[in-house]
């Protein structure tokens, strides 16, 4: 979670953390910005892909991350940008 995903340098930040030696099958990197308790925006570094429009895995994962860490209620819509 940072305080505004869009403003992230997801071309910079994100091979960082895929290849970071504590993921030895590299991972995927999503920033997340909750606007209020029913939207979130999201931003995806895919694992050999790179900068990516969409995951639905991604997605959900962030959405229950947020609804764990009371952020956003159960209901909550993601935006891709």
């Amino acid at each position: 979670f940072v305080p505004d995903a869009t403003a992230v340098d997801l071309a910079k930040i994100g091979p960082l953390v895929e290849h970071h030696p504590s993921f030895p099958k590299r991972t995927n990197v999503e920033f997340v910005t909750v606007q209020d308790r029913a939207n979130m925006v999201m931003r995806i570094w895919e694992r050999g892909s790179g900068i990516t429009m969409a995951s639905g895995s991604g997605s959900c994962g962030s959405a229950l991350a947020a609804m764990i860490t009371d952020r956003v209620d159960r209901k909550v819509n993601v935006h891709l940008v």
